[in-house]
C-alpha cells in the first residue's frame, strides 16, 4: 500500500477488512465467476463471442458488496454496522416470553444460521422467528425474534458469520 496514494478513509477500510480477514476467513471466500450460456447471451443481443475471449468479472465479489438493510414497520433501519449489543433505553426482563434482536449476517443463509441457533441454544427452530429470508451471498440486517428463551442466552450466542445487536424483551 505504501507505493499507491489512498485516501486515509480507503487506507482504514483496507486495514480493517485485512485484519477481519485474518480473524474470520470464511467471511471473505468466493466462488468461481458466472458466466452466461450462448443461449442466454443470444437472448439478450450478443451473438458470436468465444468464450476464451468473454471476459470473466464479479458483481459481486464479497459479500459485502451487497448490502440489504430491513426497514421496519415504523420506518427505522435495521442496520448492519455493528451498534451495541443490547437495545439502548430498553431494560431486559426475564419475565417477557419473547427476546427481539436485529440479526447481522454474511456469507451465510438464514436457514443455516437458524439451524445453528437453535442447536446452540437448544431450543426448536420454531420458537426462532423471522419475516422472510436474506440473500446468502450479501451482508443483511433482520429483525429476529426467540420466543420462551432466556435473554442471556441469545446475548451469549456465539455463531460464525453472525452478530446479533439491539437485543431486548
Amino acid at each position: 500500500m505504501a507505493n499507491i496514494h489512498l485516501s486515509p478513509q480507503k487506507r482504514k477500510e483496507l486495514e480493517f477488512l485485512n485484519s477481519e480477514k485474518k480473524k474470520h476467513p470464511e467471511l471473505f471466500e468466493f466462488g468461481e465467476p458466472f458466466v452466461e450460456s450462448d443461449e442466454v447471451l443470444k437472448s439478450i443481443g450478443i451473438e458470436d463471442v468465444f468464450k476464451s475471449a468473454r471476459p470473466k468479472a464479479y458483481l459481486k465479489l464479497w459479500p459485502q458488496d451487497f448490502v440489504v438493510e430491513e426497514v421496519a414497520k415504523d420506518k427505522t433501519l435495521r442496520t448492519v454496522d455493528r451498534g451495541s449489543k443490547r437495545k439502548e433505553g430498553v431494560e431486559l426482563s426475564e419475565e417477557d416470553a419473547t427476546v427481539y434482536a436485529t440479526l447481522v449476517k454474511a456469507g451465510r443463509s438464514t436457514f443455516e444460521i437458524v439451524d445453528d441457533m437453535s442447536k446452540e441454544l437448544n431450543v426448536e427452530r420454531k420458537r426462532i422467528g423471522y419475516a422472510g429470508i436474506k440473500d446468502k451471498q450479501a451482508l443483511t440486517s433482520q429483525l429476529i425474534s426467540f420466543r420462551e428463551t432466556d435473554y442471556k442466552a441469545v446475548e451469549a450466542l456465539d455463531i460464525p458469520g453472525v452478530f446479533l445487536k439491539d437485543i431486548y424483551t
